[in-house]
């Protein structure tokens, strides 16, 4: 379960992983998409939870908004675990493909829901994103959630998303996005942490340099 607050770079994450041969869902984009990586079928259980707690079925813009769906979330687990078909999410997941060890999904606003998610898949794990915020990138352009948070979002308001409530409990790799970038290890820690074999320096400008080119395509 990949975590983050909008514009931290889980797109990105999760197509390096999907290249690193991760499964996201035969309901994720192309892996070569800029963005939208998202599982649709996890992405619509995360819309439909937050539509039921704060009527609002989107990464939470506050943190008001934040702990008010938190909040809903302990009251009524029992309730809103009911709502999900989990045959059904996860037979749109798979689709025709055969199951495979190495899989998961992507939705910043799987940090607001971490206490359904590990209801659901006890044996879940974690990465959390964390980007350095800076002033200078408030203007770039990307998504709008993206564009939102880069400009407006608090300290507060990210330490949520990259510290995830209900997550004290959920085995967590916290995955420094620009370190990630700059050199191998701390790609080769994560890929330690999934079972994948390390690569050198040279693989990794390599995939960096691939990587930045499909970002950068359109």
């Amino acid at each position: 379960m990949i975590c983050g607050a909008p514009g931290s770079g889980t797109s990105f994450v999760t197509k390096l992983l999907r290249h690193s041969g991760m499964f996201a869902g035969s309901d994720a984009g192309p892996m070569d998409a800029r963005k939208f990586h998202e599982s649709t079928a996890f992405q619509i259980v995360n819309n439909r939870l937050l539509e039921a707690t704060i009527g609002f079925p989107h990464a939470p813009k506050t943190t008001q908004q934040f702990l008010a769906h938190l909040r809903q979330l302990d009251d009524r687990r029992d309730e809103l675990l009911g709502m999900i078909d989990v045959d059904s999410l996860l037979e749109s997941y798979w689709g025709d493909r055969t199951r495979c060890d190495l899989w998961g999904w992507k939705d910043p606003r799987n940090a607001a829901n971490v206490l359904i998610w590990k209801s659901l898949f006890p044996e879940v794990r974690m990465i959390t994103i964390t980007k350095r915020w800076r002033w200078s990138e408030r203007t770039v352009k990307g998504t709008l959630a993206g564009d939102w948070y880069r400009s407006k979002s608090n300290r507060r308001l990210r330490k949520l998303y990259r510290q995830p409530p209900y997550a004290e409990d959920v085995d967590t790799f916290a995955l420094d996005f620009d370190d990630l970038t700059q050199n191998q290890h701390q790609l080769n820690r994560l890929r330690d942490w999934l079972g994948l074999p390390a690569v050198t320096g040279a693989q990794h400008n390599e995939l960096m340099l691939r990587l930045d080119a499909a970002d950068n395509h359109g």
